[in-house]
């Protein structure tokens, strides 16, 4: 089932005695203080009365807070709409980026304070100049103006502002990120062969991920009945996200692994596994329930890569873990994702072209692709010239 958004709602239709049809409208009206849902029950003997009531009750609430108060500061605007509007429609990691904006950037700050209706293009400049004076870069200052420009956008629509001059107000282009440094050819294959010489504990996390190039959470999120080893393809329908639950009264924060959609709709897909990884998977699901029957405590929950509980293996554990692995082979530390990077940079160098990369990447844009993804090693590249080399030599 999809995500619920705010007012959209299931019917439920019974017959009464008498003959008389009952009619029930159960839908979401909020969040409840550790971020799940929050269901009302709306009844009448008619559709319309279960709906007029289901008015009454929003335009109820929204008047608790008053569109109408010229003393409304940005900091207070922006804390409604990101608890009140947006967190009915967002992933909780969403919630907890957007909360991290408002606390570290927003509440308190000199434009937080400000009416909101009183906001001017020059207030803004202010405020940014003012953030990049305490060392915010120009990439952090693009990610809060976005965020201010959203909110304002519904202030608009609530007919509250006429103009957005956070939308307005151009601030310095983002300097691009630097790309990941990836595994040359050699070091790929010296660390494979190092995981295996070894029966290192992430033998096969190292191994599956360079065959498949699963970004992490995918990764820590498949389960077996995801993959289908007799036609060697892997199903990516899910990832695992570590995320705070924010309490929207106090801004508690509790964290815990939830499972979610992957990042974007064309992240789903199927992925092809290299026949000898194959085989080396099955084997180690052999292993793995060998070792489910041997020690009590740990449970088969079909959980892929799981922890020694049979759970779902925590991000930051598997992080540490492959430092420490990185540090014993003796290879330079580079991020988990260069793992995914590497993938893709294989696949290039063995001639793939780009668009099947794309597909099996699976990204929306083939330019993130090209851009972010595909880092051509100094070795490829002097093979590549020197495919010239016959146009001049001497005859």
């Amino acid at each position: 089932m999809g995500r619920q958004s705010k007012g959209s709602g299931t019917w439920q239709k019974e017959v009464r005695k008498g003959g008389k049809t009952y009619y029930k409208y159960t839908c979401v009206i909020g969040k409840n203080e550790n971020g799940t849902s929050k269901r009302k029950t709306f009844c009448g003997y008619t559709k319309q009365e279960c709906i007029q009531k289901y008015k009454d009750f929003t335009a109820e609430a929204l008047n608790e807070f008053d569109y109408r108060d010229k003393e409304i500061t940005v900091q207070d605007w922006f804390y409604h709409w990101l608890f009140n509007i947006k967190a009915i429609t967002i992933k909780p990691d969403t919630i907890e980026r957007y909360e991290g904006i408002y606390r570290k950037y927003i509440r308190n700050s000199s434009l937080g304070r400000m009416k909101l209706i009183d906001v001017r293009q020059q207030d803004v400049l202010d405020y940014f100049k003012e953030l990049t004076m305490i060392g915010s870069s120009d990439n952090n200052n693009m990610v809060i103006k976005k965020a201010l420009a959203t909110s304002a956008n519904e202030a608009i629509i609530q007919e509250y502002l006429n103009r957005n001059y956070f939308a307005l107000t151009k601030l310095p282009k983002p300097v691009p990120k630097d790309r990941i440094k990836v595994f040359t050819k050699k070091e790929q294959e010296f660390l494979i062969q190092y995981v295996r010489d070894t029966n290192h504990p992430l033998k096969m996390v190292i191994i599956f991920d360079f065959a498949t190039g699963l970004r992490q959470g995918e990764l820590l999120a498949l389960k077996w009945s995801d993959i289908n080893l007799s036609q060697g393809k892997v199903a990516i329908n899910k990832t695992m996200r570590k995320v705070a639950r924010i309490n929207p009264k106090t801004l508690a924060r509790t964290t815990e692994n939830i499972i979610q959609n992957p990042k974007t709709p064309t992240s789903k897909g199927e992925v092809s596994i290299p026949s000898e990884v194959v085989k080396e998977m099955k084997q180690y699901r052999k292993e793995q329930l060998a070792m489910i029957k041997k020690d009590k405590n740990m449970k088969d929950n079909g959980i892929v890569f799981p922890n020694f509980e049979g759970e779902y293996s925590d991000a930051n554990y598997l992080n540490k873990r492959y430092a420490k692995l990185l540090k014993e082979a003796g290879l330079e530390h580079r991020g988990f994702h260069a793992i995914r990077h590497s993938f893709a940079t294989r696949l290039y160098e063995a001639g793939v072209d780009d668009r099947t990369i794309q597909m099996l990447m699976r990204h929306k844009d083939i330019s993130t692709t090209m851009n972010i993804y595909v880092n051509i090693s100094k070795e490829h590249q002097f093979n590549s010239v020197n495919k010239l080399n016959n146009l001049f030599s001497k005859n």
